[in-house]
Parts: C-alpha cells; sequence; structure tokens
C-alpha cells in the first residue's frame, strides 16, 4: 500500500508508521509538503484541513495510493480549551476519518491562542519547540501519551473505518 501523508512533520510521520504496521504487512510511507491552513480552533475547521491535506497528498501520485491528512487542533467546551487531532484517508473517491481523545490545555496556554498557534505558544511557554517530537499532549498527560502516540489514534480510527468501508 502506498501511503502519501501530505505533512512533512516527523511525529505525523511515525504515527503514520505505526498505524499503518496495524493493518498492511506491507506499505510505503513518502510525505510531501501541502498548503496547511492556520490552527485549526474547532473539530470541523481541523476536519476541513485534514481533508484539504490529503486531498492535495492524493494528488501527487499515481492512483494506486491513499492520501493521508492529519491536523491537531484546539477547542473551546464548557468554557474549557482542549487539544486534540483529526485524521482523514482519502482513496480518491471517499473520506475516511477518526480522531483522537482530547487533552485539556491550561489557562496559562489556552488564552495565549488567540494571538499564536499552540505550537509557538510552547516554545514560548516551555523554552523548546515540541512540534515534531514528543508534542504539547506530552507534557499534558505527564510524558504517558506522545505526540505520534496521540496521532497515531486518530489514524487507526481512519483506518479501521476505511478497512469498514464506513465512509
Amino acid at each position: 500500500m502506498k501511503l502519501v501523508l501530505g505533512s512533512e512533520n516527523k511525529a505525523k510521520v511515525k504515527a503514520l508508521k505505526q498505524s499503518a504496521e496495524r493493518f498492511y504487512s506491507e506499505y510505503e510511507i513518502r510525505s510531501v509538503k501541502v498548503d496547511a491552513p492556520d490552527q485549526p480552533m474547532s473539530v470541523e475547521e481541523a476536519k476541513k484541513g485534514a481533508e484539504k491535506r490529503a486531498r492535495q497528498a492524493f494528488k501527487t501520485g499515481d492512483k494506486d495510493l491513499l492520501g493521508v491528512g492529519v491536523e491537531g487542533y484546539v477547542e473551546e467546551i464548557g468554557g474549557k480549551v482542549f487539544l486534540s487531532v483529526w485524521s482523514t484517508i482519502f482513496d480518491g473517491e471517499k473520506f475516511y476519518e477518526g480522531g483522537s481523545g482530547r487533552s485539556r490545555l491550561p489557562e496559562e496556554i489556552s488564552e495565549k491562542l488567540e494571538e499564536k498557534e499552540l505550537g509557538d505558544v510552547m516554545v514560548e511557554v516551555m523554552g523548546e519547540d515540541l512540534r515534531e517530537g514528543k508534542g504539547a499532549v506530552s507534557l499534558l498527560t505527564e510524558g504517558e501519551i506522545d505526540r505520534p502516540e496521540f496521532t497515531e489514534r486518530s489514524l487507526t480510527h481512519a483506518f479501521g473505518n476505511m478497512e469498514n468501508q464506513w465512509s
């Protein structure tokens, strides 16, 4: 199976590899740079962004592949802000989707999201860039879940929906 990821982010590539291993004995992953939207601030924005990434990734190769889009996003629920991931797989005709769990962001971080994306806020607060490695979720879960694992969960749901033909 040929998989083209609409991102060059190392954490997303690792997550796709981990998820693909659950479904395929043989696969090939290629990552491509795509025109990505700003930080999604809702699941609907993340869904649109992941679909855009998957569609753009699909268009970079032949018809015997799957385009994969992954969007991390933040969303306010009940006055609190949560971090999550949405993933989409595109086979040229249908989209197959999945989401991760949610992890609550501290107010110290969430109050800065009106002006900056989460990755930039985390650099400011933590003094290091977590986007391509362990991710903000690692800090929120005391290191129990890192960004690749968090993202893998959403991809695994999307692959499961595709394998079961639930679009």
